[in-house]
């Protein structure tokens, strides 16, 4: 999808289905769990820089929307954007789609906080870190 950078991918396990034959809510959650943690490395929060600085991001407020099935043997790609960022705070879009087609699967938008991993509260975007998280906001309506 235009503007928005993929940050995650894999395929639909047996396993990751229900009773109702497709892929499970716990599993779409799980995707963009660790497409976030993939994402802020390009912000130069990867793991090494997490435990060195003690900063992370920490979601406080997701809205999703599920917009079609996803069942065994699917491909799924996340793509990720910045639809906002704020001085302690910054709004990412993600999208799971099914690669076959590009068909939108479910749509999220996380609000999370940059998390002192010390302090144990909110922490002020460093101008470093809001500098290389700049090239990757998106228009919603764009991307």
């Amino acid at each position: 999808m235009s503007g928005l950078t993929a940050t995650y991918q894999d395929y639909v396990m047996p396993s990751m289905c229900d009773h109702l034959d497709h892929m499970n809510v716990q599993y779409y959650f799980a995707a963009v769990s660790d497409g976030m943690f993939a994402f802020q490395t390009k912000f130069g929060l990867g793991p090494k820089a997490v435990k060195e600085r003690g900063l992370s991001f920490a979601v406080v407020r997701a809205e999703t929307d599920f917009r079609s099935e996803l069942s065994a043997g699917d491909v799924i790609r996340l793509d990720s954007g910045l639809l906002e960022i704020g001085s302690k705070s910054a709004t990412f879009l993600h999208r799971l789609v099914r690669i076959e087609d590009e068909s939108l699967a479910m749509q999220t938008k996380f609000k999370a906080v940059l998390f002192d991993l010390n302090a144990r509260r909110a922490a002020e975007i460093p101008d470093d870190i809001r500098k290389a998280m700049a090239p990757f906001v998106v228009d919603e309506a764009d991307s």
